[in-house]
């Protein structure tokens, strides 16, 4: 069961990672740079005092996801990860720098992706 409680946990941050890396530009980083960071809970929930031991921790709650037990974070602090850690309550935290990638847009080619028709001669038919 711990197991799979694991499993479930590292399915969980990678979620969370992939979703965060979406909305957050890529930065890189450089020591005492604000870095953003999610932060999974062992509860599956996110603590009411979250904010307290982010701050404590030395940095600054962003946004909590209480459902899946997950938080995001900022902080300059080289530490904070390590701080976060030194609390039970958290099972881990990772940095999302270079998690996401700026694509150049004049990069980008376009490629029409021919219609596929089914015996019937119906373009729409293959999507049921």
């Amino acid at each position: 069961m711990k197991q799979f409680r694991s499993a479930m946990c590292g399915l969980v941050l990678i979620a969370a990672l992939a979703l965060l890396s979406l909305s957050l530009p890529a930065a890189p980083a450089h020591a005492g740079s604000a870095q953003t960071f999610v932060v999974l809970f062992n509860q599956h929930a996110v603590p009411a005092d979250a904010a307290t031991l982010i701050a404590n921790a030395g940095g600054t709650l962003v946004y909590s996801y209480s459902a899946i037990g997950v938080a995001i974070a900022r902080s300059d602090n080289d530490a904070f990860r390590a701080n976060l850690l030194k609390d039970n309550r958290v099972e881990n935290a990772s940095s999302t720098n270079r998690f996401g990638v700026r694509l150049n847009e004049d990069a980008m080619e376009v490629v029409a992706t021919p219609s596929i028709a089914s015996a019937w001669g119906d373009p729409l038919s293959n999507l049921q």
